[in-house]
């Protein structure tokens, strides 16, 4: 009779879960950053990166549990910066958030709006992320 081992050791390489674990590790607006450009790349150059980026971290070449989940990620952030308009309204958003926080950089809590899990947080957390969301799902025009 036949003597079977099994690994436990995992199919997939340390780059690969490094890879996975790096775009993870980025908020769902850090868009620029997951795919490794600035904001003045060319739309070649994030393209490029992107097709890059996509084929390592693809389920079907990589086998890390969450590979799944940071391509979907990936596909998040190259939907919102392929197209001009959607990265026009991006972009925007970051002005707008970047002069937020300088802004607000003396930061008060008024206490007397919202109950105690809201306090600290911006209103325009909520509606920026609720906005991409609505985008991507395709029920609000970019």
């Amino acid at each position: 009779m036949a003597k079977y081992r099994f690994s436990t050791a995992p199919t997939y390489t340390e780059e690969q879960q490094q890879l996975v674990l790096r775009i993870l590790g980025y908020d769902s607006m850090e868009y620029y950053q997951m795919l490794g450009v600035d904001r003045y790349s060319t739309a070649d150059d994030i393209s490029s990166c992107y097709r890059r980026l996509a084929a390592q971290v693809h389920p079907d070449r990589n086998s890390h549990p969450q590979a799944t989940d940071a391509f979907k990620q990936l596909n998040e952030a190259w939907e919102v910066l392929r197209e001009p308009s959607s990265r026009t309204i991006y972009n925007s958003q970051l002005e707008h958030d970047f002069s937020e926080d300088s802004m607000n950089s003396s930061f008060s809590i008024d206490t007397s709006i919202g109950s105690e899990s809201d306090l600290g947080k911006k209103p325009s957390d909520d509606i920026g992320s609720m906005f991409w969301k609505l985008v991507l799902m395709g029920l609000v025009d970019r």
